[in-house]
Formats: structure tokens, C-alpha cells, sequence
């Protein structure tokens, strides 16, 4: 329970940073993060724990999280595409906001939200998942 607050803090934090405390674009940026941890939830025990997809998923607790993951991956990819062709058209201004677009942070909350989800539903976590949480949300989604 320590452990799960503290990444919900870590998310909170996050999400100041990235966006200079403007209340309207952290109140967006909290419910996209509920929104997607309700959304894992209900993909992870609609489909994946109640056998919908299949068996092999319903009693392989890894396999079920992998494929949450590979959704996750999936809508990040599409979402931040811009993001990528942006960088590769300019690539010296890649740090930048292309002109004319806004910085997107609704991967970064899904990523946010995936890694929580992990956390709260598929406890105990081995040494290398927390290794894992701790450098990529705490320490490299601020990055993003």
C-alpha cells in the first residue's frame, strides 16, 4: 500500500513538472491517468482474467500483463507518431514543439498508468519489475 502511494505521488509530481502547474492541464492529465488505469483494469479482468481471450492468458499472470503492455505500446506508438516524424524531419530542433503543434502528454499518462496497474494488480513483483518501475516512471516518463 506504501509502495502504491508513493508512485501515485511520483505520478502527481510528473505531471506538474511537465506542464509548469497550469491546474487545468494537471486536472486533465489526473483524469486521463484514472481514465487509463480504469481502462486496464477492466481490459485486465474483462478480457485477459475472465478467459475471453483465451486460456493460456487467463492462468499465465505475466502473459496477461504482457499483453496489456503491447496495447499500451501499441496506442503510445500511434498517439506520439507525429512526435517521431517530427524528429526525424528536423532533427536538430527535436526537443522542440513543431510549429504550430501542442506537446502530448496522454502517452506518457498511459505509460504512467500501465506501470501503477502493474504495480497494484500483479503483486509480488520480482526485484527486476520494481528496478524497471523505478527507472522508467520515476526517472525517464519525467524526460518524456
Amino acid at each position: 500500500c506504501v509502495c502504491v502511494c508513493v508512485c501515485v505521488l511520483c505520478v502527481c509530481v510528473i505531471m506538474v513538472a511537465a506542464v509548469d502547474a497550469d491546474p487545468d492541464v494537471v486536472y486533465y492529465l489526473a483524469k486521463l491517468f484514472v481514465f487509463f488505469l480504469a481502462l486496464f483494469a477492466v481490459l485486465d479482468f474483462a478480457l485477459l482474467r475472465s478467459g475471453a481471450l483465451g486460456a493460456t492468458l487467463k492462468s499465465d499472470r505475466t502473459g496477461g500483463y504482457f499483453a496489456l503492455h503491447v496495447l499500451c505500446n501499441a496506442y503510445v506508438s500511434v498517439v506520439h507518431l507525429p512526435d517521431v516524424v517530427h524528429v526525424y524531419r528536423d532533427p536538430v530542433r527535436a526537443a522542440t514543439v513543431p510549429p504550430g503543434g501542442t506537446t502530448n502528454c496522454d502517452g506518457i499518462m498511459a505509460i504512467a498508468a500501465l506501470h501503477m496497474w502493474h504495480i497494484i494488480a500483479y503483486r509480488p513483483l520480482p526485484f527486476i519489475d520494481w528496478l524497471h518501475h523505478i527507472v522508467m516512471v520515476v526517472v525517464m516518463l519525467p524526460c518524456a
